[in-house]
């Protein structure tokens, strides 16, 4: 005979947490990182536009790769493009 299934008795609700004391410091820093959050996701919007831009300027002129005086660029599968200086630190080229 199979067994019945019986509902489980629903679990009480839980009321209102009580909030922890408010201590300034926390608060000043969750709200700098909140702020410091939310202008990275901004940018990151914009690097995406940006990057879809160049790769679609790569795909107009038919290349996959540029070497030019400033920057080596890379038209790549995964991300879209590799941008890398074309000078090291001291201004001289890469070899």
């Amino acid at each position: 005979m199979a067994k019945e299934k019986t509902e489980a008795p629903a679990r009480p609700k839980q009321g209102r947490l009580i909030s922890d004391p408010v201590v300034e410091e926390i608060e000043d820093a969750a709200e700098y990182y909140v702020e410091v959050r939310n202008n990275r996701m901004r940018l990151t919007e914009q690097e995406v536009t940006a990057r879809d831009a160049l790769a679609s300027v790569l795909r107009k002129h038919r290349r996959t790769t540029y070497s030019g005086q400033k920057w080596l660029v890379e038209l790549t599968n995964k991300v879209g493009v590799k941008v890398k200086s074309a000078t090291d630190d001291n201004g001289e080229p890469e070899e």
